[in-house]
């Protein structure tokens, strides 16, 4: 179960912000009130800036990159979907490369809209690798010595 702690710090909202809330408050009947809803929205834009930092080389101690990843992976599919449908998405996620990256862990990909699709991630040659150190290369040939 999920602790809940109360904590005394405060929020200033520009007016759209509160709009926004009230608006979200309605659309969103899976939370209670509009404290419920903030609460959601300081937490994913928490895991948000926690990625951030990730990213930049100064990751938070408190939630490990890969469970960061984990957590952020299912929060961000309704965005990735909006993004989707209105042809906005980064560049990153609409070319061939990533598409070995994002399957690289997870040879389906799936969203709440879409049935999943499996994805062929390409084989490693273990013999390539072979090939290259009976030509004497290796990386830690200087180790040897």
């Amino acid at each position: 179960m999920k602790t809940v702690r109360r904590s005394q710090k405060s929020v200033r909202l520009v007016d759209q912000d509160v709009q926004l809330l009230g608006e979200l408050h309605t659309a969103l009947p899976q939370h209670a009130t509009e404290a419920d809803i903030l609460a959601e929205a300081t937490h994913l834009g928490l895991l948000l800036l926690a990625a951030e930092a990730a990213t930049t080389g100064q990751p938070v101690e408190s939630i490990p990159a890969l469970q960061l990843s984990q957590r952020l992976r299912t929060r961000l599919l309704p965005a990735l979907e909006l993004l989707a449908q209105h042809g906005s998405l980064p560049a990153l996620l609409t070319q061939n490369v990533s598409n070995i990256l994002l399957t690289a862990n997870a040879p389906m990909i799936a969203s709440p809209t879409h049935q999943p699709v499996h994805v062929e991630v390409p084989a490693i040659n273990v013999q390539a690798g072979a090939d290259v150190r009976s030509l004497g290369g290796g990386f830690l040939d200087d180790d040897d010595e």
